[in-house]
């Protein structure tokens, strides 16, 4: 019998070569005292990512279990990050993406010491550099910290609060996907709440040492929705279906509403002052008049 792997990592990529080697190698230099394995699952990039991926495993495969899935077809990104998390055997699951990278060895090491030594905690996360390739600005921290810090299933519903590349997280709590997850717009967020729904404590840790670094550009998800006032806008309604979704499926509990209601108070403001913005007088009046209402729903819940 085959003993599974402690740890797995999950990594996706489509049409990543210029940053999937990094990637792999950052993943590959991890030092643990326990095993791991990596499931890469590329969604038919039209680049040379499967080119590249295919001679980092030729070059450093030896002594490390690696499972490589090149899809035949397009599955779009939620269904191949479905398919990716289902291959995974690994008692916890890291997650990173094919433009990401792990800039600390003891990465894995520190936070899976931290759940094992805490089991009220189902997910841990880590400060990571973001690199803005959109606007050349200054790295920055997500979140930032400077200790320590607890977040809690309502700072999640309010924004997404940490980087992709920095979750670990315990798989028996988030074992099967449910039939939901695959329409919903933020798979990250998504899997973030459901973990720290069904953890104990309801709070995931965020570990001050900066591990990862997490890019925005015009070819990754969230550089595409940020590059004018229409792909804005377009991703602020995403974030209102996104907690339309999660309140239906996830979070039905009454103690859970008040939050939600205000994400998209917060939400519908952002909208109208975008369309304030592009001169769309008619979506303006809409978002403001959603937003109203959702403030009158607020303080009758009150």
């Amino acid at each position: 019998m085959i003993k599974k792997p402690h740890t797995s990592i999950c990594l996706i990529t489509y049409n990543q070569e210029v940053y999937i080697k990094q990637t792999i190698e950052s993943i590959l230099m991890q030092t643990t005292s326990f095993s791991i394995e990596l499931i890469i699952s590329n969604d038919c990039s039209t680049d040379g990512t499967h080119e590249i991926i295919q001679s980092v495993i030729d070059t450093h495969a030896k002594g490390h279990l690696i499972t490589y899935f090149n899809q035949e077809h397009n599955l779009g990104m939620m269904p191949n990050f479905i398919f990716a998390l289902e291959k995974c055997h690994g008692t916890y699951i890291a997650i990173c993406e094919g433009d990401d990278n792990w800039t600390d060895p003891l990465k894995l090491e520190k936070q899976v010491a931290f759940l094992e030594n805490n089991p009220e905690y189902g997910i841990c996360f880590h400060n990571t550099e973001q690199q803005n390739l959109l606007t050349q600005t200054a790295h920055t921290g997500i979140p930032g910290v400077i200790k320590d810090t607890d977040y809690t299933i309502q700072d999640y519903i309010l924004a997404n609060r940490t980087a992709t590349c920095s979750i670990v997280y315990k798989r028996a709590l988030f074992d099967k996907v449910p039939d939901w997850f695959v329409t919903v717009p933020f798979g990250d967020l998504a899997l973030i709440l459901s973990v720290l729904y069904n953890s104990k404590n309801k709070k995931g840790r965020i570990l001050k040492d900066t591990m990862a670094v997490y890019r925005i550009h015009h070819a990754g998800v969230h550089g595409s929705l940020h590059t004018n006032n229409k792909s804005l806008i377009l991703a602020y309604k995403q974030h209102i279906e996104f907690t339309k979704i999660i309140e239906k499926e996830l979070l039905i509990e009454s103690i859970y509403k008040v939050t939600l209601r205000n994400k998209k108070i917060n939400t519908y403001a952002i909208l109208a002052s975008l369309a304030k913005r592009g001169q769309d007088i008619l979506a303006y009046a809409k978002y403001k008049l959603y937003e109203y209402f959702n403030r009158i729903s607020l303080k009758l819940h009150l």
